[in-house]
Order: structure tokens, then sequence, then C-alpha cells
């Protein structure tokens, strides 16, 4: 009770000993005495002497001695003799206690504030070591340029390129197949003294120049991660635009219907008579406008690639098969130009090195749980009704229902596409699933552990429907 001070104090001791709360009237009275200077002990003894207090026989252990002990310690002459009670000392000690938790308290809030301002300042200064180390990078490749008589030049000395990175520019997530292509020639480019990097500005219409910082950073794993909050962030605005000239040739192998439309960059390329190189991966919302995401997308295709056909000095092809439908499609269209020459240069694989790529502890942890779970058939590739997973979905309750417990996994990687609704729906309801998880969906893969789902596997499949290679 004594711990109390005030109204509190009124209460608590009004509850602990006639187990009620006061009524206004007594409120009020003991609250003046205490602000009087009535001491909290005499008040106590006032109650423990109420009528009330000796009807009710409340019996609290310690009370009637620390009480007793008080009413000594005032008698005239011989009170001293007594000292203060030990409940006293014990509430003196108590008081403490208590200014001493508050104290700690205090401190330990103003040091977790102190350790978050730490914690933010390192992050900070994690931000600048990584921009650091890119300005070093950038200059010990600029010096050896310097040592050597200046880098590697793609193509004859009096060329050079600029290479479209917009696409791997607004792609902060793993890469997919078009944005792999770019970054990984982007990467392959990047040590050639004659190539530059570009940014197409869609608000300005201009080119805008990526120096070999920005290009680091944008090719780096780290941009692939949304989450890292350790990537320079910058915006194209305040990037210079790019010097051109007629012994320029602009490459674009990116997403381009959607950032990089050709026929703004064409009309501004064309003020400065640079030559032009387009890439063709597949006409799939042309020739099946059925598996597009958007009902805009068939057209879209065909504007980009008759404004290709007419703009375009030459066009990169995947395969024969691109090749193939391309032309027919700038023939069945009535474009009436000079086709571009067509090259096929097909996709490439990075040569299998004598090991696998080491794992982080997340990605560890996702290949064990694959692998407890027994031997599993892989199919790679982005949910979406073109790639036919339902074909492999069917198959795999039907092997269900043959083998049960003793049917392999199917692993599904890739981001989740459009028109798959329903099937993710079907698959959470099907006994192969609910029953032994056979139907995995794996999202956000890094490439090492691909490397390593690939390399266990019983064996691949890839049912789509249609693919321009």
């Amino acid at each position: 009770m004594l711990v109390y001070d005030g109204i509190e104090f009124v209460y608590c001791a009004y509850r602990t000993l006639l187990g009620r709360d006061p009524d206004q009237e007594g409120a009020s009275y003991y609250l003046s005495r205490l602000e009087s200077g009535v001491n909290k002990l005499q008040i106590i003894d006032q109650l423990c002497s109420s009528p009330e207090m000796k009807q009710e026989r409340r019996a609290l252990p310690g009370l009637e001695y620390a009480m007793l002990h008080w009413r000594r310690s005032r008698w005239p002459l011989v009170g001293k003799l007594f000292g203060p009670s030990d409940v006293g000392r014990y509430i003196g000690a108590e008081q403490k206690l208590q200014r001493v938790e508050n104290s700690l308290a205090v401190l330990s809030s103003e040091t977790a504030t102190h350790l978050n301002q730490v914690n933010a300042r390192l992050s900070h200064t994690q931000e600048l070591l990584e921009q650091l180390r890119e300005i070093v990078n950038l200059q010990m490749r600029q010096s050896r340029y310097a040592l050597h008589g200046g880098g590697p030049v793609l193509g004859r000395t009096n060329e050079r390129f600029v290479f479209n990175l917009s696409t791997s520019h607004h792609w902060r997530a793993q890469p997919v197949g078009i944005v792999r292509v770019e970054r990984e020639l982007a990467k392959y480019l990047a040590d050639y003294e004659n190539v530059r990097f570009a940014l197409w500005d869609a608000a300005a219409k201009v080119l805008r120049e990526l120096d070999r910082r920005h290009v680091d950073n944008i090719l780096s794993e780290r941009w692939c991660d949304n989450t890292d909050t350790s990537v320079a962030q910058y915006h194209h605005g305040t990037l210079p635009q790019l010097e051109l000239s007629g012994a320029d040739t602009f490459v674009s192998v990116g997403i381009d219907w959607d950032l990089s439309p050709i026929h703004d960059i064409a009309k501004y390329l064309r003020k400065y008579r640079v030559k032009m190189v387009g890439c063709c991966y597949d006409l799939v919302p042309i020739l099946f406008p059925e598996f597009s995401a958007r009902q805009e997308m068939a057209q879209t295709f065909r504007r980009h690639f008759v404004d290709m056909a007419h703009t375009a000095t030459q066009v990169l092809a995947i395969s024969n098969t691109s090749r193939k439908d391309l032309i027919n499609f700038w023939e069945e269209a009535g474009v009436e130009t000079h086709f571009p020459d067509v090259h096929v240069i097909p996709l490439a694989a990075p040569a299998r090195g004598a090991g696998l790529p080491q794992l982080n502890e997340k990605d560890v942890d996702t290949l064990r749980h694959v692998l407890y779970h027994g031997k599993y058939v892989l199919y790679v590739s982005s949910l979406e009704a073109r790639k036919n997973h339902r074909l492999l979905v069917n198959v795999w309750r039907e092997l269900y229902r043959d083998r049960g417990a003793d049917c392999p996994q199917l692993i599904f990687v890739g981001m989740k596409g459009w028109g798959i609704d329903d099937m993710l729906h079907q698959i959470g309801r099907m006994p192969v699933f609910k029953n032994h998880s056979k139907i995995v969906w794996l999202q956000g893969v890094s490439d090492a552990l691909l490397a390593h789902l690939y390399a266990n596997c019983l064996f691949t499949v890839f049912p789509s429907m249609y693919e321009g290679w």
C-alpha cells in the first residue's frame, strides 16, 4: 500500500483493509489529510480503528505487528527506542527498488533508440561501401584498359554499340527468360571498350546513358531482390542524355513492346542516323491470341514487328521457327518495305562447371525439404495457360491413383502468370496434394538452387503448347 501515493493510496487502502472502493466523501477526506502532510501509516491506523474494519475482522499477515510497532514509535520519550518499523524499512527498500526499475526501463528504452540509430547508420554505411566497391571496380577496369591500350573492341574500331538495358532496370525480381537473356548479354558486353549502355526515358522520349557503376548495380544479384535496401536507387531523369552519332548501332533484346516501344525509339534514333538491331523471341500473341495475358497484346505485337520491319537494320531470332514465323507475318501483313536481315542465334546455356554452386541457408532448407519427400520430376516455366501445367496435373492424378505414396513428386518452378487460378484451386483439393503433397510449386528460386534441382531430379518435362524455339 505504501508504494502508492495520493488517490491511488486511498483506493488501495480501502480495497485492502475494507474490501471495497472508497465513497466520494471518504476519498475526499483521506486525500485532504494526505495533502496536509498526514503520514500514510496514520491513515492506515485510522482505517484499522474504524467500526467497519473491526466488524469485518479482516486478517492481513503482518499488518497488526506493523501497526503496533508504528504506534510504539510515537510514544513520548521512549518512542525513539523502537526506531522505524521493519515494514517501514521494507517499504523504503521497495520504493527504492521501484525507482531503480523505472530508471532501468528508461535506460533500456534510450539504449534501444540508440541501437536503432546505430543500425540505421551501419546500414547507410554498408550502402556507401557497396557503392564505393562498385566505383573501385570501375576505376580498376578503366586503369586496366589504360595500361593495356584500352579494353577489347567489339566489331570494328570505328564502331560503337549502344545496348538497351531498360528491361533489366525495371525488373526487380528473379529474372525470367527474356530478362535473363538481356542480363547475360550485358554482362558479356560490359568489358568491351566501345559498348555503351542506355535506358529509355519514356517521359522525355530520349535515351539516358548508364555509367559503369549503374550497369554493375543493375546486373548484380542484389538488383534481383526487391527487398534488398542496399541497392543504390536513382531516377532515370537524373541521368545524362546519351550523345549519339551515325557510327552507333543500337541493340535491344528486352521486353520492348512494353518498355521501349520501337516506333518511339526509331523516331529518336533517326535524327542521328543510328542503326538499330531488334530481337524476335516468338510471335505467340499473334499466332495464339488465346494464350495472351491481355486482349490487346496481339495488336501490340503486330505494331511492334511491323515497326521493326521498317526501322531495324538487322533482327536477331532465337530459332529457325521464330525466323520463319516473323517473315511469314511480314508477308501476310503486306509490309511494304525491304525486310531487314534476320539472323538465327539460338539461346545458349552456361557451360557446366566442375561442381554445383554453393547454397545459402534458405536454399539449403528448401532443397532439403524437397529431397526429404523423395524423388521428383521437374518442370521449369512460368505458370500460365500456354505452358500446359494442367496436363501434368492430370497425369499426376492418375499416377497417384496407381502408386499412392510411391508416386514421385512433381515440382513446378516458376513465377505465377495468368489464367491458372482455377488450376491452383483444383490442385489444393486433389488427394495427390492433400494426402502426400506430391505436387509442389516453388517461386523465386535462385540460380544456385535451380542448378541443384536440375542435378537431383529424375528427369525434366516441358509440355508447353508452343514455344518460339
